[in-house]
This record gives C-alpha cells, sequence and structure tokens, in this order.
C-alpha cells in the first residue's frame, strides 16, 4: 500500500464492499477508500423503485457493476460467492429472470 492508501493489489486490499443480491453475494474489490465511498454512495442512489406506475425492477446488480466499472479505475476485481473472481467486465454473463407476484 502507498502512503496515500492506495493498494494495486486488489487481492490484499481492505477496502471491500459485500452486497447480498438474492442468492448472489458479490464483494468488489477497490484500490482505495476514496472510490470504495464513491461505489458505496453510487449504490445506494441505485436502489430505486417506481412506486408510480406499479412496477418494480429491482436492476441494482447491473447499475453496480457498472458503477464499479466507472469508479474504480485501477482495475477490475470482483468475487462471486467467495468463489469465482472476475477481473474485467467482459467476462461477467448476467442472466435475467422474472417473476409476477
Amino acid at each position: 500500500m502507498t502512503k496515500d492508501g492506495i493498494e494495486y493489489d486488489f487481492t490484499k486490499t481492505p477496502y471491500i464492499v459485500t452486497i447480498g443480491y438474492g442468492t448472489l453475494i458479490l464483494a468488489y474489490r477497490f484500490s482505495s477508500l476514496l472510490y470504495l465511498n464513491k461505489f458505496s454512495k453510487q449504490h445506494e442512489e441505485n436502489i430505486v423503485k417506481d412506486n408510480k406506475s406499479n412496477f418494480y425492477a429491482d436492476l441494482t446488480l447491473i447499475t453496480d457493476i457498472k458503477a464499479y466499472n466507472k469508479i474504480e479505475k485501477r482495475g477490475f476485481y470482483i468475487l462471486k460467492n467467495e468463489e469465482q473472481t472476475f477481473y474485467n467486465i467482459e467476462s461477467i454473463k448476467i442472466k435475467a429472470s422474472f417473476d409476477i407476484v
């Protein structure tokens, strides 16, 4: 880690945000506290419900991955369910399913 608190090795970084999306758990790793805080703020803004039309679509998974890719400038490291690591956005495939309740 540099004296300014930047960690270039994502396997050693202390800056981690873990978010559950149903049964899926993603751990986003950051190179700095600044980027972690920017992402956390963006994540809160990504949780939106459209109460006017009585329609709800949870797109936080997609918007969070997109925000992470935009915010973290020094690399890309997302850990899925502590098993699979993604090193770039192109390696992520998202399968959508719909349910009417």
